[in-house]
């Protein structure tokens, strides 16, 4: 692969223009697209061009360029990374399917119109057109288009899997999609497959819906590595999932590049976004995108595709949909949930990058991050504020519950820029747990102080639901005794600081406790006390934190409406800490000053009635009568992660 540049230019010297034909031409129409498929003949070209007319194709000056192919695109070099036989498995146009021959090529071209379509391919450098490389007229349809099976296996970890892929819709004009099948690609890239993975819950399907987890992988990985089919060993992290889907998506563009001194076709990432609508990726050198260049968001699109597709063709619970992402795969995470947050549940990045790179293919593609080029995500949004996570499309409110995992000796990222956007979700309330330790971007993890941790596992996600309010905790002090905030996590260097900690992230909840009606509010909240992993559990009693309310469903008081509160333990139903509190300008509730203990508590927020002020801290949610408020003992007892009272076991 790495000298088909150089083979591409031998052969257009050695061979005539006549040489450049293939042979026994075929397509058809079936499940919203046209099918193309022809055989390779040697000698192989740098592309096929693929032309469509309304007529019968006599040269390619009468017709229009619809698309350029790879060797990589049409020989399926994705799906080799898991099966080395692969070829692509497409509909055959009669209700069933059609796997290629080793030495077929393909090309899928997607309608915008009924009627009928004439189609011709050629080898880069060749023009001659005949009946072994055209056909037509092939009618043209408008049914939804849909993801294929390309084949099943049984990973490395012993996880089932099925492969699939999808064939995008490539134009210049990236508005000009279907209503149902939007542009995700430039006129440089229609037409080509992209792969993911759907690997299966290990103790089998049940009869009713399942949950689900969105897995990105780094730069320069796939869907069959680290979060998918690969071994995490180094990582600690669990990727087989007891009792749910994980669906693992896939970023890649084969493109002209320089690695290593060699020039040639080379497989590439989009960072999970997209790129610059006039990126040509067979050009050679690669042009920087100017300052008015647009970034076109080509991938999310596909991404949102897939995510929708499987939930109406898997058995996943859409309810309970999370996202996990890596490295390059973090930052994607955090743009798909910032895309459409209310599809998720939940969500977990690793080393996130909070700023674009500037690696050569990402500078051809994406442009400097200093351009800052426009994107289509929103007005007036450029790629370098996308990156940051507090650039949102939508209402904060919906943003999904979050873990965020961060090493203070990734050398690829700057701590000081990481503190700052932690200080900022601080600042908005969203409530993210936020780990550190001593890992490195994406090596050394192992002996690191969050290592082989279940929460950090995509299977910890299931439990919460898109659907369901939650308790977003801020303002985290693990030692009130000490002056600032515990732990410092070293605002300036990575040096500073404790070497590992949490923010949030010894706290938690149950998610079935969750009350949320039009008057009152409750959760039962609580520091970890019990876990498999031992350093999930703190070795302090107590903590104090603020409590806000996300997400909520039902209890939605309008802004500068007073709500009453109280914390009750309940082990004995002891009021220990209750208030007020003024709802937000923006609409949230936030408790300030908890004192939280690996006791399970209840938090009861309620509406404040004047007709029945009296029983303002009444909680009929609770199995016994709260005790007397007037109560003198009313602080928080300490206790050990063995009381029979602690209802910490089943974690956040």
């Amino acid at each position: 692969m790495n000298y088909r540049f150089f083979l591409a230019l031998f052969l257009i010297l050695i061979f005539p223009p006549a040489a450049f034909s293939q042979t026994n031409m075929r397509g058809w129409y079936a499940d919203g697209q046209t099918w193309l498929v022809w055989e390779d003949t040697q000698p192989q070209p740098f592309t096929y061009d693929i032309y469509v007319s309304d007529e019968a194709i006599a040269d390619v000056e009468s017709a229009q360029l619809s698309g350029r192919v790879f060797p990589d695109d049409w020989q399926a070099t994705r799906l080799k990374l898991a099966q080395d036989d692969a070829t692509w498995t497409i509909p055959d146009g009669q209700g069933g399917a059609y796997m290629l021959a080793a030495n077929e090529a393909l090309f899928v071209y997607t309608p915008h119109a009924t009627g009928d379509k004439y189609f011709a391919v050629v080898k880069n450098g060749a023009s001659d057109i005949g009946p072994q490389n055209s056909i037509g007229p092939i009618t043209q349809a408008l049914d939804p288009v849909q993801c294929h099976t390309q084949f099943s296996g049984v990973s490395e970890l012993d996880q089932d899997y099925t492969t699939y892929a999808h064939w995008v819709d490539g134009r210049a004009d990236y508005e000009n999609g279907r209503e149902d099948y939007p542009v995700m690609a430039n006129q440089y890239a229609g037409g080509v497959g992209h792969v993911f993975a759907v690997f299966e819950p290990d103790a089998g399907r049940t009869d009713g819906l399942m949950p689900a987890t969105v897995t990105l992988h780094g730069g320069g990985q796939s869907a069959y590595y680290r979060f998918g089919m690969g071994s995490n060993d180094n990582m600690g992290i669990k990727t087989t999932y007891d009792d749910g889907f994980i669906v693992s998506l896939d970023d890649c563009l084969f493109m002209m590049k320089t690695f290593l001194s060699m020039p040639g076709v080379w497989p590439e990432p989009t960072r999970w976004f997209g790129y610059w609508s006039e990126y040509n990726r067979y050009e050679m050198p690669e042009t920087q995108p100017p300052d008015d260049a647009i970034i076109v968001d080509y991938t999310q699109r596909r991404l949102a595709f897939i995510i929708d597709w499987v939930l109406d063709n898997l058995p996943i619970d859409p309810a309970r949909l999370s996202a996990m992402g890596l490295s390059g795969g973090g930052s994607g995470v955090m743009f798909t949930v910032k895309s459409n947050p209310d599809k998720f549940s939940a969500a977990t990045t690793f080393v996130m990058p909070f700023e674009g790179t500037t690696f050569t293919n990402a500078l051809y593609m994406q442009g400097e991050i200093d351009q800052n080029l426009q994107t289509t995500i929103g007005e007036g949004i450029g790629l370098r504020e996308w990156y940051w996570p507090l650039t949102l499309l939508h209402d904060d409110d919906v943003m999904p519950f979050m873990r965020i995992v961060v090493g203070k000796k990734d050398t690829f990222m700057d701590w000081a820029l990481q503190v700052q956007a932690f200080g900022e979700i601080e600042n908005e309330k969203w409530g993210a747990h936020v780990f550190w330790d001593q890992r490195d971007h994406i090596w050394n993890w192992e002996n690191t102080h969050w290592f082989g941790s279940p929460r950090l596992d995509p299977e910890a996600l299931s439990k919460f639901r898109n659907d369901q309010s939650f308790p977003a905790f801020t303002n985290d002090d693990q030692d009130p005794g000490l002056e600032g905030r515990q732990p410092d996590i070293g605002v300036e260097s990575a040096e500073d600081g404790e070497p590992w900690g949490a923010w949030g992230g010894y706290y938690a909840w149950d998610t079935e406790s969750i009350l949320d009606t039009e008057t009152e509010w409750a959760a039962t909240i609580y520091l970890l006390g019990e876990s498999t992993f031992a350093n999930d559990v703190p070795d302090f009693n107590q903590s104090t934190a603020d409590v806000t309310i996300r997400r909520a469903q039902n209890f939605k008081p309008a802004p500068d409406t007073l709500c009453t509160w109280s914390l009750t333990r309940l082990s004995d139903n002891q009021i220990v800490q209750d208030g007020d509190t003024l709802v937000g300008p923006d609409g949230l509730i936030t408790i300030s000053d908890l004192t939280i203990a690996k006791q399970a508590s209840r938090l009861r927020v309620a509406l404040e009635s004047a007709e029945d002020d009296d029983d303002a801290h009444d909680d009929d949610s609770l199995d016994d009568d709260a005790s007397d408020p007037d109560d003198d003992d009313n602080d928080i007892e300490e206790s050990d992660s063995g009381s029979d009272d602690d209802d910490s076991g089943c974690g956040c």
